[in-house]
């Protein structure tokens, strides 16, 4: 996998609408280290190569390995987690 153009292109979305995201160099270098499946066109994938269709089992497990499947989390949480993060980095 290469990514020459820098650009990532998501065509299934949630929106419906095919979207491009610029990829700065963190987030090559970090795609570029995944241990890919030498038959499967995705990035994240099964052992046999096939997408992934939810990851909420693997959230609850890392939930519960935490101590915190009580706590209220839920996988959007993620998403305010990051922002906050991003705020108060001064990233916006």
């Amino acid at each position: 996998m290469t990514f020459e153009n820098r650009i990532l292109y998501i065509i299934k979305t949630k929106s419906g609408k095919p979207r491009k995201v610029e990829l700065n160099h963190t987030a090559i270098d970090t795609l570029n280290k995944i241990k890919r499946h030498p038959k499967s066109e995705y990035v994240f994938c099964d052992s046999e190569g096939n997408k992934y269709f939810t990851v909420r089992k693997s959230f609850n497990n890392a939930l519960k390995k935490a101590g915190l499947e009580n706590e209220g989390i839920v996988f959007h949480s993620l998403r305010h987690t990051f922002a906050a993060h991003l705020l108060m980095k001064g990233s916006v």
